[in-house]
This record gives structure tokens, C-alpha cells and sequence, in this order.
């Protein structure tokens, strides 16, 4: 049985079209370990900026690109759902979970180190510097939060909320956490820094620190109990989850061609970003437009096609006019059996609307 295929790109094509996919002159080697896709990221991290005016609240999280390959930078997390692969650094929009600049981990010299800062509080100061002075509040995880961040940024009009280690020097000076559960105990300026700092026994028993204002006890009703809760915990846990749900959404579609080349996944990755980040722009004018549409429109686009032609097309098609036999059986559009009937008026050149005679060709036009 004979097939026409002249519509779709050969493997051997395509293949070489990826063979010969560079981003940067291999000729112009530097000392950067990203170099490859250095343009590419550059460039992303100032349009990201341009396009989107970042809000109240910005998130700072790490992020895993699966890679497996040999490589110097390759990071090994067993925490993560993606254990090994290429560690990056994102900062986004608490609410709406738009990315305004990634930073790749490459080791010590991934960013230019503060004087009387650490690598890490560095990292979280380079990222964060154009968005002081501005009243945000930034939340980070346990990895990033130390007392000499925090007093940082509230010299520079930036607040800090997130949990903290208690395995660090903070820590030490404080006796014990409560032993009874639904407990809080808070203490206000912490010596020589304006912070708060909360010893939690909630469900587990945990650190945070705040420099934003003093913690004030709330409480929260479910299936008729009452819990004492903290507002800051609460605003925690609704705001700190801006580079999770970016990650999650980013990697619904993920691109599927694995490659020997480090930089491929990477970039790939970005590119998975980009259009992550034009579909947060583009629900501003199409609210009700899902992620996996927002991709459809995109294909369409990108193979000439119009994707609200199907949406033209309200008229009853005969069945004898319209339906003509396929050269294999494909599934049917409503009842998903094996049909080898399609409706040459409804279909285009990259999607065949395949349908049942008559019952599902009658019912599948009635509802356009």
C-alpha cells in the first residue's frame, strides 16, 4: 500500500537539518563553559525583561534539564524528579509564573562574586539587582535564604520571605524548637539584623525568616475544625511555587529528540520557555485558550495554514460529496473505532478529520 508523504519532512532531512543546528561560531572559543548558547541566553533574558514589568511578588528556584551525557558542569540531585542533567537558575512572577532571566550552574564561576558574599547570596543578588528599590518581595527556599541576604535586601528596599536551615549559624543561639504541635514561636529583631524569625512545629517542624513584617496569627476553618495558622506561612505557600509551576508547564510538551551534544537539551529547553512565556502574554488578550491550543496555533502557523478555518466551515456537507475513502484506517474523531472515511472539507494538509458513516459524520457537522 502506498503512502504519499511529500508533506512531511524525511528523517534523513531532518536529521541533518539537526546535525548543522548551531547557535554560536565554534571558531570564536572562550573561557564561558556555556558558550555555545550564550547569544541565545543573553538575548532571552533581556527580551524576557522588555516584554513583561515584573510584579510585587518574584520567585528564585533551581530547575533540572535532563542531560546524562558526559559534560563538567552535570549536576546529580536525588531529590529531584530529573536527577541528573544540567542545573539552571530561574526567576519568575510569583502569580503568573512568567520567567524573567535563567542563569546556568557551571560550577564557582557561574556568577561574579560580591565582596563579603557568598557564591550563592552572589547568584540571588546578580539575579535580583535590576528589580531592587522597587518594594518586591522575593521568595526563596531553604538552599538560598541566610540572615546576611536578608539584611541586604531590606537596605535596598527588597524584602526576603522563606525557610531557613537550622544548621546554620542563625540557628545556633536559640534553644529548641516547641514540643507541641500547631506552635509558633517568634522572635523579633534577631541581634543586630530586622528581621523575624519563626520556629514552626506545624505538621513538621521548620524554620522561616521574614523581613517584611511582623507575623500575625490567623485562623483557618476546614470541615468544621479551626487551625491557627501564621500569614506568612500562608503567603509562602502561595507564592513560592512560581518557578515550579513554570517548570511543570514547560515540560508538558517536552521536545522528544535526545542528542550526545550538552547544549541541544539546553537549548531546546529555552526555546520551550520562550513560548511559555509569549503564551502568559498572549492570555492577556485570549483568556479561555489553553497551553496545548496555544501550541496547535503555533504549528499551524508555522506550516501556513490558518487555524481558525475550521471554525469558518458551519455548513452541512453531504455524505456523498464530502467523504471520500483514506489510504489506511485512522481513528474516528468522536467515537475513536477504525474508520477509513474522512471528510475532504473539514480536513487540511497536516490534520485528516477521520469519521464513522453515518452516525458520527452526522452528529460530528451538526455540532460545528
Amino acid at each position: 500500500m502506498k503512502t504519499n508523504h511529500s508533506k512531511f519532512m524525511s528523517r534523513c532531512k531532518f536529521n541533518l537539518l539537526h546535525k548543522f543546528f548551531h547557535l554560536n561560531d565554534n571558531s570564536k572559543k572562550s573561557e564561558d563553559p556555556v558558550y555555545k548558547v550564550r547569544p541565545l541566553i543573553d538575548s532571552c533574558n533581556e527580551l524576557f525583561k522588555k516584554y513583561n514589568i515584573p510584579g510585587k511578588k518574584v520567585n528564585i528556584d533551581e530547575t533540572m534539564i535532563k542531560y546524562k551525557g558526559r559534560l563538567k558542569f552535570r549536576q546529580f540531585i536525588s531529590s529531584k524528579p530529573v536527577k541528573y542533567g544540567i542545573k539552571c537558575f530561574l526567576i519568575c512572577n510569583s502569580i503568573t509564573s512568567y520567567c524573567y532571566g535563567i542563569t546556568v550552574y557551571t560550577g564557582k564561576g557561574t556568577t561574579n562574586k560580591i565582596e563579603g558574599m557568598s557564591m550563592t547570596e552572589s547568584l540571588i543578588l546578580n539575579m535580583v539587582e535590576p528589580y531592587l528599590n522597587e518594594f518586591r518581595i522575593l521568595y526563596v527556599d531553604n538552599y538560598f535564604n541566610t540572615i546576611k541576604l536578608s539584611n541586604y535586601l531590606l537596605k535596598n528596599k527588597t524584602g526576603l520571605v522563606g525557610t531557613f536551615r537550622k544548621n546554620r549559624n542563625a540557628a545556633k543561639s536559640i534553644i529548641q524548637f516547641p514540643n507541641e504541635r500547631f506552635t509558633y514561636d517568634i522572635y523579633i529583631n534577631y541581634p543586630d539584623y530586622n528581621l523575624c524569625m519563626i520556629y514552626c512545629y506545624d505538621s513538621c517542624k521548620f524554620l522561616m525568616t521574614t523581613n517584611v513584617s511582623v507575623p500575625k496569627a490567623t485562623v483557618k476553618k476546614k470541615n468544621n475544625r479551626t487551625k491557627k495558622t501564621l500569614d506568612v506561612i500562608q503567603d509562602y505557600n502561595k507564592y513560592a511555587r512560581g518557578v515550579d509551576l513554570c517548570n511543570q508547564q514547560t515540560t508538558l510538551f517536552r521536545y522528544s529528540h535526545g542528542s550526545k551534544k550538552w547544549w541541544k537539551p539546553l537549548c531546546f529547553h529555552i526555546f520551550q520557555l520562550i513560548v511559555y512565556n509569549s503564551y502568559i502574554l498572549y492570555k492577556n488578550y485570549k483568556k479561555d485558550l489553553t497551553l496545548k491550543e496555544y501550541y496547535k496555533i503555533i504549528i499551524l502557523k508555522l506550516l501556513g495554514e490558518d487555524p481558525e478555518e475550521k471554525k469558518n466551515i458551519k455548513l452541512f456537507h453531504p455524505i456523498g460529496m464530502t467523504s471520500r475513502k483514506n489510504s489506511r484506517r485512522r481513528k474516528c474523531m468522536l467515537c475513536e473505532s477504525k474508520t477509513y472515511w474522512k471528510c475532504t472539507k473539514c480536513s487540511t494538509k497536516s490534520h485528516t478529520i477521520s469519521l464513522c458513516l453515518p452516525d458520527c459524520y452526522n452528529k460530528y457537522h451538526m455540532n460545528l
